[in-house]
């Protein structure tokens, strides 16, 4: 949120992942070079709709496998090419991420949580603003 403009906290950052066994080793590798102690067996990455959360150096760190609705392949496609800290990235889409915060703000409200679905109402109320 915070890449398209939002002004907020930077609380964690979230990846939405390949889940084909060659990057999955690629980041088991990549964790456990960051000192990673991984409590959880790495092929569950290889399965759909697991998301995975991490504590490392202070941040939070979620691993998504699969949101329904969207195929990895094409958001890959559609992501934004763009570089933080002179390191090359790829952003999800506005139209991907709004429907990821769609399903997200489901989720809260269906357990309840009412600070969580209102921090996601706010995510989609910018998103929904930003091409006005």
């Amino acid at each position: 949120m915070r890449f398209f403009g939002m002004e907020r906290d930077f609380a964690d950052v979230d990846l939405f992942i390949n889940r084909v066994r060659r990057n999955v080793q690629n980041i088991q590798a990549a964790l456990k070079e960051l000192g990673e102690i991984l409590n959880f067996p790495i092929e569950a990455l290889e399965h759909p709709n697991k998301q995975l959360r991490l504590s490392h150096y202070g941040m939070q760190l979620d691993i998504f496998t699969s949101f329904d609705a969207i195929d990895f392949g094409q958001a890959y496609k559609r992501a934004i090419e763009a570089e933080e800290q002179r390191v090359p990235i790829r952003v999800v889409a506005p139209a991907d991420l709004f429907v990821i915060k769609e399903r997200a703000l489901l989720n809260h409200l269906n357990r309840a949580e009412k600070d969580r679905a209102e921090k996601e109402k706010r995510d989609l109320e910018f998103l929904k603003n930003m091409h006005a």
